[in-house]
């Protein structure tokens, strides 16, 4: 399996790069994804976080993660019904994390802060793959 994950992150908000891209290949794994996928990662403030989630989900609060699926009706879908490009594989979607919330998580649960940004990217994986909670 080939996996391209892009992140994005400002300098002042220092994430392991590696962790991530390896928590993105487990959650694949455990799912059984065998095609090429492509997966971003962006990593905000609060201030930005609350104006994308105003701005897509209409809902005016900052949140710790968001994650956006690609939705493109011009392409096929595969088998696990996800739309599928000919030269990239699986074009998963985006995955918005909100690095001042990780923080607080990770100070109000004491746990180390790149298993908590490593944590919200999974959860927002697991939503672009279709699994989702209420």
């Amino acid at each position: 399996m080939r996996v391209q994950v892009d992140i994005l992150a400002d300098s002042k908000f220092p994430v392991d790069r590696k962790a991530i891209r390896e928590r993105i290949v487990l959650v694949l794994e455990r799912r059984g994804v065998q095609e090429a996928v492509y997966v971003s990662v962006m990593v905000v403030g609060d201030r930005k976080m609350r104006w994308i989630n105003r701005k897509y989900r209409k809902k005016d609060y900052t949140t710790d993660v968001l994650s956006f699926p690609v939705e493109d009706p011009s392409q096929d879908i595969d088998d696990h019904g996800f739309f599928q490009t000919r030269k990239a594989g699986l074009v998963l979607g985006d995955i918005v994390v909100s690095y001042p919330q990780a923080v607080q998580i990770a100070s109000e649960k004491q746990m180390m802060l790149a298993d908590v940004v490593c944590g919200l990217v999974e959860h927002g994986m697991l939503h672009l793959l279709g699994i989702h909670h209420d």
